[in-house]
């Protein structure tokens, strides 16, 4: 102990003054803390080495790779997607790990317990090499590994659960097919020849492979289940054939002619001459016609089957006119004629009116006017007509008329006894007499029907197969 003042050091703590200076010696007093205080931070020590003692115990079991791996199990157990998409890491970030993808996984675990086994014993083999610092390799794909990660905490070990995923190829010889993975459209084959591509990368599990062509009027595909699990390369590849080609068209049908499959209509215009026409199935039987749309109505081909065997079908001309349409054009024809020869008759042209042009109006006049000034007692009757309907061409388009035109022989039987306007034949009774007549027609589109546009006489023969009808 020493003087403040001077620095003189005391023998001994009980002197009240310095002998050197005379400075009065202030006492010191040692302070005490008390006890309380003391048991505080006591506690507070033991809290806290039982707090770091708690926390590694629960960061160990937290980071175990067991606790892991069990984690794993149970969310594949309980088909818990959102956990385990959380335990699962991609390999290298090469695809995207999410709940749809996990649902294929549990899945594929839940037809397959044996599989899960596999995976679970396998990942606990290489948890307990990790955690005695050594490896195990493994070059297997479409599998699930677990990895040492980074400390947590500078204290723990983590542990990932790795998916190694795995490629599905696909080759086909076929185009315009879509390729479906899973129900997603991943590709669609346009080049001609082979089609050889690797798609993916996919989880482990069951996956579903289909080629699918569809062109909206014929469908047909091919479906394979794919595996993908702990394979010894990171590629399954598959054939997949749907079987679909090309064929030839021949036609003396029409020009710019729809084609039909199946009754369904398709884009392709089909011309006269040849044509190659597709792809198309070929796996199954497939109807084909063609239909040409005229002012009158629809013409129809006849129908052909196509099959893997045809390479070549022939669509034959048809007739442009319809047998329907060939009876309403010979009713237009007789009621044309037979008012035609009333009109005559009361020397009045105003009575024919329907289905004619100007030129038969203009005709009936002149006839009018002839037999007015030569017959002035002729009165005659239309008894019959017989058609020469093997002999008609069909309809063609005159630019100068705008219509379609054609023309068909008709030999008409009048009864005229008070003269006749002129004969080919005796008929079979008396004052009957046969006269061959050329009949024009045209389509008056504008109107939508057939008309009368001219006719003339004509020397030719019917015969007993051509059809008779009966008009009075």
């Amino acid at each position: 102990m020493k003087c403040r003042n001077c620095g003189y050091k005391f023998p001994s703590r009980d002197i009240q003054f310095c002998p050197e200076c005379g400075n009065k010696v202030k006492e010191t007093h040692t302070k005490k803390f008390p006890k309380k205080f003391m048991m505080l931070l006591l506690t507070i020590g033991i809290l806290f080495v039982g707090g770091l003692i708690t926390f590694y115990f629960i960061g160990n079991a937290k980071y175990d790779p067991i606790h892991k791996i069990s984690s794993f199990e149970e969310a594949i157990s309980n088909e818990n997607l959102e956990e385990l998409t959380k335990l699962l890491t991609p390999y290298e970030d090469s695809f995207t790990i999410d709940e749809e993808s996990t649902a294929n996984l549990v899945d594929f675990f839940r037809k397959n317990p044996g599989s899960l086994q596999t995976i679970v014993n396998e990942l606990k083999n290489k948890a307990a090499a990790l955690e005695g610092g050594n490896t195990l390799s493994s070059d297997l794909y479409a599998t699930i590994t677990i990895e040492k990660s980074e400390k947590k905490w500078f204290l723990f070990h983590d542990y990932k659960l790795v998916v190694i995923p795995a490629f599905i190829e696909v080759y086909t010889t076929d185009n315009s097919v879509d390729l479906i993975i899973d129900g997603k459209t991943v590709d669609t084959t346009t080049e001609e020849g082979v089609h050889e591509k690797k798609y993916g990368p996919y989880m482990p599990g069951t996956h579903f492979l289909k080629a699918m062509f569809d062109n909206s009027y014929t469908t047909t595909e091919n479906e394979q289940e794919v595996t993908l699990f702990q394979m010894e390369n990171n590629i399954s590849r598959h054939e997949l054939q749907v079987n679909v080609g090309t064929f030839r068209i021949v036609s003396t049908f029409e020009e710019e002619a729809t084609l039909f499959v199946n009754d369904q209509e398709t884009d392709i215009i089909i011309n006269k001459g040849n044509q190659v026409v597709g792809p198309f199935p070929l796996s199954e039987d497939i109807e084909i016609h063609l239909e040409k749309e005229m002012p009158w109505e629809t013409v129809v081909s006849q129908k052909e089957t196509i099959s893997e065997d045809v390479s070549e079908i022939r669509m034959k001309k048809v007739s442009i006119i319809s047998d329907q349409e060939e009876e309403k054009i010979i009713d237009i024809i007789n009621d044309v004629f037979t008012t035609y020869t009333e009109a005559l008759n009361a020397r009045d042209a105003s009575i024919l009116m329907d289905n004619i042009t100007d030129n038969m109006v203009k005709d009936l006049q002149e006839q009018i006017e002839y037999v007015e000034e030569n017959l002035p007692d002729y009165e005659g009757t239309l008894r019959k007509a017989q058609y020469r309907l093997d002999w008609y061409q069909d309809p063609e388009y005159d630019k100068e008329v705008g219509a379609y035109v054609f023309d068909i022989d008709v030999m008409f039987t009048y009864y005229e006894p008070n003269g006749k306007l002129g004969r080919l034949f005796e008929g079979e009774n008396e004052h009957e007499y046969e006269r061959g007549v050329n009949v024009v027609l045209l389509f008056d589109e504008q109107a939508n029907e057939w008309k009368v546009d001219q006719y003339e006489n004509k020397h030719f023969f019917v015969f007993e197969d051509d059809p008779v009808y009966e008009l009075d």
